[in-house]
C-alpha cells in the first residue's frame, strides 16, 4: 500500500559568513538513512526546493524539502511507493502554476520500476501523482520535465526500452497524450531513451536522447506538435562515427535548439534550426587518452551573452592512467567556434566530473562538480565568462572529509547561488545538504598559490612592469611551521603562477618585503636561520627579473634580527629597515644603508628600552626616507607601544620624529604613502581601531580617521589607486575575513569589501588575512595574505591572492597552456640519478645542448604528479638538480624534465 508521509525531520543550518551577506549550511539526516540530492531549483516565490531520495534497509523514497533563503526548513516530503520498492527522483522543476513537479519512478507490485511524475502545492501536500501504466511487467523512467505555454506537463523518459513522452494536465494529473517510438536495432532489448525535454516559444516539444538503429546508439531529436503530433525526427548519422547521444536540450534566445551531446566519446553540442535541420555540431576531445569511463557532456547553457556554454567531463593530462577525468566547460559562438575551453583537476583528482551550470546577472559562470583523487569533494567552480579563467573553487569537505558530491546548483535573483548533493557521515551514512554561497562577482578572483600540504604566507606584494604581480612571503616544506622557507611568486593578472622561488637554506626563512629595482629584477627582505651568527638574521636577496638570485647576503649578531622593509636609495643602494635584539632584549629598530652590491655603507640603531619595531621604509619626494612603526613604553598586558614616524636624511640623521598614542594601548604604524606634494598618510592601529591619517611634509597631522568596531586588527597596507583613492587592507576583522577598505583623499569612506577566502570554503569556516595591497593598472587591488582552507584548528595556512577588478586574458581555445605529455614518440633523452635507489634525495643529471628554462616533474606509477619545479635555468653542458623526498613513500618513480622541445626522463626507486 502506498504510504505518504510529511515529515518535520531535524536539519542542522549553522552560518557561514562570507562577503558582507549571512550565509548558511543546511543538512538533512533522518537518522541512519542515506539522503541525496538529485536536483535543486529556486522557485518564484522565493523559496528553495530540492529533490532526491532517501533509502533504508529496505527501499528508496522520494525526498522533496523547502527552504526559505534563511535556510530554514518548511517542509520535508517523503514519498513511498511499494513497501519493498524503490521511488528515484531525477529532476525538479516550478510550474508556471505555482506548484512543484518532480519525475522519476516508482516501483509497482512486480518491483518493476515506473515512470512516474508527481506534483505538490507549495505547503508540500500531494496534489497528484501520475503513472505510466503502472501494472504493466516492464521497466520505465520518467528523466526530464517541461512545461507548455498554457501549463501542460511534458515528461520524456523511456517506457518498455521505448523513447517516450507524455503530455499531462497540471490540474489532476490526467494524461492528455503520449508519443513514442522503437528504433529498428534487431537485437533483443535495444533501448531507445528520451533523456532530456524542453518546449519552444510557440509550444513545441523537443525530446532528445538516443536510439538504437543498429548495436550502436544514435543521438535523436524529436519535435512533437502541442498535440502530441511528430513534426520532425532528427537522427545523427552513425556510420564511421560511433555512439552518439544528446544529454540535455534547449531553445536559445536565437530561436534555435542547442543539445549538449557526447559523439565518439568527445563531449560537444549539437545545434539544429526548428525544422530539424543541422546548423553545426561542436565536438572537443580532450587532452588525454581516450577514458575508460568515457568523455561526456552533462548539460548545456545559453548565456545572456549569446554564447552556449556545455559542462561535462573530458580526458584529463595523464597519458599512463584511463580513468583520468577533468571538470569541462565549453564556450561556443552562435557560428559553432569554440571561443575556450576549461578543464578543472582536483587536488590530485583522476575522477573529476562537471554536472551543471548556471550563469549569473554579471555573466559569470557557476559550475557544480565532483572531483575525486586523494580526497572525494564537492566543487562549487565560477569562471568568468569572457575569458574562461578561474574567479574562485569553492571545495566542500564534509565533516568526514569522505565522498562528497555537488550534483545541482540553482541562482536567485541576487546572484547567490544554492549547492545540492550529499555528503557523508561515518555514523549516519549520506546526508543531503544545501548550501548558499555567494560567489565571487564580475572578475574578483582568489588563488591559492601553493600546494595545500604546506603552511605559507603572502607578506608583500608589487606591480611589476609588465602588469603581472610579484609576491614575496615564506612557505613550509611540511605543513609544521619550523620549516619555513624564503618565497618570490610571479603571477599574472589572472592569477596562473609565472614561476616560483624557493630561497634559503635547510633551516627556517622567510621574506617580508619585496621592491622592484632598476633593473627590473627584485631586492627581498627577511630573515634567515639558515645562515648567520645564529637566532635570526637579517637576509636580503637580489633576483634579476625571473627571480633568480644574482647575490644573498645576511647582517646580525647572534642575536634575532629581521628585516621588514627596504627602500631604494637615491645613489643606486639600498635602505633596510630592521628590528635588532642585539642591544636591548626588547628589540630596537635598526637600519643598515647598503650600496647595489648589498655592502654596509653604515647602520644607525634607534630606540630606547622598550620594544621598538620598524615596519616601513619608504623614500621621500626629497630623497629622504621615511619611516613608520611603533616605539615601546610602559609594559602593561603585554607591549604598550604608540606610532612612531621619524624621517632620515640620506645620512640616517633624524630630521623629526613623530608620535601618535597615549602610552596605554598597543597602537602601531604598519605603511606610509608618500604623496607627490610631500605629504604622507599613515595606515596603522591606534586606539583598537583601523586609524588613517594625513600628516604635512613636516610631520604636523592635517586629519585623522578611524574605522570600524573596537577590537578591529588594524590597517597593515595602503596603496594609490589609479582613480585617485587609497585602498587599506587590514588583516582580517573580528570574523577572520580579508577587510579591504577605500577612502577618497579625505579619508572618507568610500567602499569596505570583507570577503571570505574563496577556494577553500569548507564544511567549517574558512580564515583569510590581507598583509599587503597594491593597485593594479585597470582600476581595481590585489591583496597578498595567508588563508586556512576549512576553520581555525583544520588544515594549514595557504599563501593567497585575490584579485578585485582587472582585465582578465583569454584562455587558449584548446585548454590550458600545460606541462607537455610525455609520449614514446617524443625520444626521450637520458638522464643520470645518482644515487638510485636513494632515500632521503637524489642528484638529476643531463646534458643540455643550450641554455634554457626548464620544468621537472615527478610522477608515481599511476601518472599522479606528485611533486613538480618550474623554471630551472639550465646551462649549457652539464646540469645537475637536486630534490628531496623526505616524506615520499617507498616506491618506484618517474622523473620528467622538459627543456624547450627535448624531453630527458629516468626512472628512479625511493627506499627508506
Amino acid at each position: 500500500m502506498k504510504k505518504l508521509y510529511l515529515l518535520l525531520a531535524a536539519f542542522l543550518a549553522f552560518s557561514l559568513l562570507y562577503g558582507q551577506s549571512q550565509h548558511w549550511y543546511y543538512n538533512y539526516n533522518n537518522g541512519n538513512m542515506d539522503e541525496e540530492a538529485a536536483d535543486i531549483v529556486y522557485g518564484d516565490d522565493g523559496f528553495i526546493y530540492v529533490a532526491g531520495h532517501e533509502t533504508d534497509e529496505i527501499d528508496y523514497d522520494i525526498l522533496v524539502i523547502k527552504l526559505n533563503k534563511a535556510g530554514e526548513q518548511q517542509w520535508a516530503y517523503l514519498y513511498e511507493g511499494e513497501e519493498s520498492g524503490g521511488a528515484q527522483t531525477n529532476e525538479i522543476a516550478m510550474g508556471p502554476d505555482g506548484n512543484i513537479y518532480v519525475c522519476g519512478s516508482t516501483a509497482n507490485a512486480a518491483d518493476k520500476d515506473k515512470f512516474m511524475v508527481l506534483s505538490l502545492d507549495p505547503q508540500g501536500i500531494l496534489r497528484w501523482d501520475f503513472i505510466f501504466d503502472e501494472s504493466g511487467d516492464y521497466y520505465s523512467y520518467a528523466n526530464s520535465i517541461a512545461f507548455g505555454p498554457d501549463g501542460t506537463v511534458y515528461a520524456a523518459g523511456e517506457a518498455d526500452y521505448n523513447f517516450f513522452v507524455v503530455a499531462i494536465n497540471p490540474a489532476d494529473g490526467t494524461e492528455k497524450w503520449n508519443f513514442w517510438f522503437d528504433g529498428s536495432c534487431p537485437a533483443a532489448f535495444c533501448d531507445d531513451v528520451a533523456k532530456t525535454i524542453c518546449t519552444g516559444s510557440d509550444g513545441t516539444v523537443y525530446a532528445a536522447g538516443y536510439t538504437r538503429a543498429s548495436e550502436s546508439v544514435q543521438m535523436v531529436i524529436s519535435a512533437l506538435s502541442p498535440d502530441g503530433d511528430e513534426q520532425w525526427r532528427y537522427t545523427h548519422p552513425s556510420l564511421n562515427v560511433g555512439n552518439s547521444q544528446a544529454t540535455n536540450i534547449i531553445q536559445g534566445a536565437d530561436g534555435r535548439i542547442y543539445a549538449s551531446c557526447f559523439v565518439t566519446e568527445d563531449m560537444g553540442v549539437i545545434c539544429l534550426n526548428t525544422a530539424g535541420e543541422k546548423q553545426w555540431i561542436r565536438t572537443v576531445d580532450g587532452p588525454g587518452p581516450e577514458p575508460y569511463y568515457g568523455e561526456y557532456a552533462y548539460e548545456v547553457l545559453y548565456g545572456i551573452d549569446n554564447y552556449v556554454y556545455v559542462v561535462g567531463r573530458t580526458g584529463g593530462r595523464d597519458d599512463i592512467v584511463d580513468t583520468d577525468l577533468d571538470v569541462t566547460v565549453i564556450k561556443i559562438g552562435l557560428d559553432g567556434e569554440v571561443d575556450w575551453f576549461y578543464r578543472y583537476e582536483g587536488f590530485y583528482g583522476d575522477y573529476d566530473i562537471g554536472f551543471q551550470i548556471v550563469q549569473t546577472a554579471d555573466t559569470n559562470l557557476h559550475i557544480a562538480a565532483y572531483t575525486c583523487g586523494l580526497l572525494a569533494e564537492a566543487n562549487l567552480i565560477t569562471l568568468h565568462h569572457k575569458t574562461g579563467r578561474n574567479l574562485g573553487i569553492v571545495r566542500y569537505l564534509g565533516p568526514e572529509i569522505s565522498m562528497d558530491v555537488a550534483y545541482a546548483l540553482d541562482k536567485d535573483e541576487n546572484g547567490m547561488i544554492y549547492l545540492t548533493g550529499y555528503d557523508y557521515e561515518a555514523s549516519d551514512g549520506r546526508d543531503l545538504y544545501v548550501w548558499k554561497i555567494d560567489p565571487p562577482r564580475n572578475t574578483d578572483g582568489y588563488y591559492s598559490l601553493q600546494d595545500y600540504q604546506s603552511s605559507g604566507v603572502g607578506e608583500s606584494i608589487i606591480e611589476t612592469p609588465d602588469t603581472c604581480y610579484v609576491i614575496a612571503g615564506r612557505q613550509g616544506t611540511t605543513s609544521s611551521y619550523v620549516t619555513y622557507g624564503m618565497r618570490l611568486v610571479k603571477t599574472d593578472i589572472n592569477g596562473d603562477t609565472l614561476w616560483k622561488r624557493y630561497i634559503g637554506g635547510a633551516d627556517e626563512d622567510g621574506a617580508y618585503n619585496v621592491i622592484l629595482c632598476p633593473d627590473n629584477g627584485f631586492l627581498v627582505s627577511g630573515y634567515t636561520k639558515s645562515y648567520g651568527s645564529g637566532g635570526k638574521d637579517v637576509f636580503i636577496v637580489k633576483t634579476n627579473e625571473l627571480g633568480e638570485v644574482e647575490w644573498e647576503k645576511v647582517y646580525g649578531f647572534e642575536s634575532d634580527e629581521e628585516a621588514f622593509s627596504a627602500a631604494l636609495a637615491p645613489d643606486g643602494g639600498y635602505l633596510v629597515g630592521a628590528t635588532s635584539t642585539h642591544k636591548s632584549v626588547a628589540g630596537d629598530i635598526w637600519l643598515l644603508k647598503l650600496n647595489a652590491a648589498g655592502d654596509t655603507l653604515w647602520t644607525r640603531w634607534y630606540g630606547g628600552e622598550k620594544r621598538d619595531e620598524v615596519n616601513e621604509v619608504y623614500p621621500t619626494v626629497d630623497d629622504n626616507f621615511i619611516i613608520v612603526g611603533s616605539i615601546g613604553h610602559a609594559e602593561g598586558i603585554g607591549y604598550i607601544t604608540n606610532v612612531y614616524v621619524m624621517k632620515l636624511d640620506q645620512s640616517g640623521d633624524t630630521l623629526w620624529t613623530r608620535e601618535f598614542g597615549t602610552h596605554d594601548y598597543f597602537d602601531t604604524g604598519e605603511d606610509i604613502l608618500v604623496n607627490d606634494d610631500g605629504t604622507y598618510l599613515l595606515a596603522g592601529y591606534h586606539h583598537w581601531r583601523n586609524w588613517l591619517a594625513k600628516l604635512d611634509a613636516n610631520g604636523d597631522t592635517l586629519w585623522t580617521h578611524s574605522y570600524g568596531d573596537d577590537h578591529a586588527i588594524g590597517f597593515t597596507s595602503i596603496a594609490r589607486k589609479t582613480d585617485g583613492n587609497f585602498v587599506m587592507t587590514n588583516g582580517r576583522n573580528n570574523v577572520s575575513m580579508l577587510c579591504v577598505a577605500t577612502v577618497d583623499p579625505d579619508g572618507n569612506m568610500v567602499t569596505a569589501d570583507t570577503v571570505q577566502w574563496s577556494p577553500e570554503i569548507n564544511y567549517a569556516a574558512s580564515q583569510a588575512e590581507g598583509y599587503d595591497v597594491c593597485a593594479n593598472a585597470f582600476g581595481g587591488y590585489m591583496v597578498t595574505g595567508k588563508g586556512k582552507p576549512s576553520g581555525e584548528n583544520i588544515g594549514t595556512w595557504n599563501i593567497i591572492l585575490y584579485r578585485k577588478g582587472g582585465i582578465l586574458t583569454p584562455l587558449p581555445t584548446l585548454g590550458i597552456d600545460e606541462f607537455p605529455v610525455f609520449t614514446a614518440a617524443n625520444n626521450s633523452l637520458p638522464l643520470d640519478v645518482y644515487p638510485n635507489p636513494f632515500s632521503n634525495s637524489t642528484t638529476f643529471q643531463l646534458e643540455s645542448t643550450e641554455p634554457g628554462l626548464a620544468e621537472m616533474q615527478i610522477t608515481d606509477l599511476t601518472g599522479r604528479v606528485i611533486y613538480k619545479m618550474e623554471a630551472v635555468r639550465l646551462q649549457k653542458g652539464r646540469n645537475q638538480i637536486s630534490w628531496s623526498a623526505d616524506t615520499l613513500p617507498d616506491g618506484i618513480y618517474f622523473c620528467r624534465v622538459q627543456s624547450g622541445n627535448k624531453v630527458y626522463t629516468a626512472k628512479i626507486i625511493h627506499l627508506q
